[in-house]
């Protein structure tokens, strides 16, 4: 009876040592799928680590054209299109949503691990840097007064509503400033006789007070992180 036990005991675990020899294969995709599937997890909402910055966030109104800017919605679970240009953006949303409350996928810049593709506002050629336009497209360098945001760098050329592949970058405040009131020149031009008049002393104040204006501009724009760029004359 021993005997018998043993040997169907011994039996059991060639049996075994076979099964597995067999579904190894199959048992170490199952085991690359789990792992798969913990990272896919992250993705979700709430806080963990979200793969190559891919989100999935809740939208707070309806998206009708995919790849536009989207700015921190009504919460940390919430993304929203961007509706002005000083609006930081937060990442390009991949979807469209018919409604509020519906889940999207969003890229967040400055982690993306590959070019993304934005939509143009205007004609914007390759190799040139891209702003946050206002309505969640992208435009060339300003030209007006203004706060912006700059999203990347053009890897090909595109016209106005289609895709342009961008490389991105992490948003980088750009405060665009009127131009200077004071001109080159416009002091050193002054008259000043051997024996100045009020009136020259008048208009040496009049362009020394036009100057400290530029300089207080300059100044308030500048707060550590911001890019300043002021218009030509």
């Amino acid at each position: 009876m021993k005997t018998l036990f043993l040997t169907l005991a011994a039996l059991a675990l060639v049996a075994l040592g076979l099964f597995l020899m067999v579904q190894a294969p199959s048992l170490s995709r199952t085991a690359r799928l789990f792992r798969k599937t913990s990272v896919m997890a992250y993705n979700a909402l709430g806080d963990g680590i979200h793969a190559a910055g891919k989100l999935s966030l809740l939208t707070d109104a309806a998206i009708t054209t995919r790849h536009l800017l989207g700015k921190a919605g009504s919460d940390a679970n919430h993304i929203a299109v961007i509706s002005a240009a000083s609006d930081e953006p937060k990442g390009v949303i991949f979807d469209e949503a018919s409604a509020a409350e519906m889940a999207v996928g969003v890229q967040v810049l400055g982690c993306a691990g590959s070019t993304v593709p934005m939509v143009a506002q205007g004609t914007i050629g390759q190799d040139v840097d891209v702003y946050s336009h206002g309505n969640g497209k992208v435009t060339t360098a300003p030209t007006t007064a203004g706060t912006y945001w700059k999203v990347g760098k053009s890897r090909t050329a595109s016209t106005a509503g289609l895709l342009i592949e961008v490389e991105p970058c992490l948003p980088q405040k750009v405060v665009v400033l009127a131009a200077l009131g004071n001109a080159n020149s416009e002091i050193s031009d002054l008259t000043i006789g051997g024996t100045y008049s009020q009136a020259e002393v008048q208009a040496l104040r009049t362009k020394l007070e036009e100057l400290a204006d530029d300089v207080r501009a300059i100044a308030a724009a500048l707060d550590g992180k911001t890019n300043v760029a002021v218009l030509a004359s």
